[in-house]
């Protein structure tokens, strides 16, 4: 569950909860000396500890929105993956053939994350288990790659 609904950046709800009581708390017990040290009658006392409570509330609530809110700047965002961020990568086969029904094999990215994805091949073409493919088009509709064989010899990147 997150908390964007309740003013604190969409953090999960524990993660906000817990700075939440700490500030409430330390409020209260700054709240409660000061009452202590006043010489007041009874019903004045009870008067100034639900205003105590409240500006407890109030007062942790801003301190944890402001917190949620400035930790969240320095942090990166999340990034979903979208179908085309795989297309001009390779992929390694990973099930025992590719051809135009099946096939899956996994992406490696520059950040050392990997995917398995959905591919098929064009045609009559056919790969196998540890075959090295090019990633050409993405489908929307059925949501697969089109793959085709790639040789190492024609990457770009390596020595010649």
């Amino acid at each position: 569950m997150r908390s964007g609904a309740v003013g604190h950046g969409g953090v999960p709800v524990t993660a906000a909860l817990s700075p939440l009581i700490a500030a409430a708390w330390i409020v209260s017990l700054v709240g409660a000396v000061l009452i202590d040290s006043l010489n007041a009658s009874t019903p004045m006392l009870v008067a100034l500890g639900l205003l105590v409570m409240v500006a407890a509330v109030i007062a942790a609530w801003g301190a944890t929105s402001a917190a949620v809110l400035g930790l969240r700047r320095l942090l990166p965002e999340e990034r979903r993956r979208r179908g085309a961020d795989f297309v001009g990568q390779t992929c390694l086969v990973r099930t025992g053939r590719v051809d135009s029904g099946f096939g899956q094999a996994e992406v490696r990215l520059a950040d050392g994350s990997s995917s398995l994805i959905e591919v098929r091949t064009i045609g009559e073409e056919r790969l196998s288990t540890g075959a090295t493919a090019l990633v050409f088009d993405y489908d929307d509709r059925s949501g697969v790659y089109r793959v085709t064989a790639f040789g190492t010899a024609l990457d770009p990147g390596q020595p010649a």
